[in-house]
């Protein structure tokens, strides 16, 4: 006979609150060190996704917003069309 360990974890959300921040700054500091209009795009649709995470997870999460990031590429994105 086998017996089976259950086994639990639990997370407060203040603990993932901290989790999703610190992803997401580092992926912050990508679109701050490469300035680029796809890595801006990039940005925000990760930014959306951390956004949807913290949402399902009842949390807040402190982030730049997407708009802004794309703000400064807009011209570059029109253009490429």
């Amino acid at each position: 006979m086998s017996l089976f360990r259950i086994q639990s974890e639990v997370f407060l959300k203040q603990d993932i609150q901290q989790i999703l921040q610190a992803i997401d700054k580092a992926n912050a500091s990508l679109a701050i060190n490469l300035p680029i209009t796809q890595v801006a795009i990039y940005r925000a649709g990760f930014s959306a996704a951390m956004q949807a995470v913290a949402t399902a997870f009842g949390v807040v999460l402190d982030s730049q917003p997407a708009q802004s990031a794309l703000e400064s590429h807009a011209i570059d994105i029109e253009t490429t069309r």
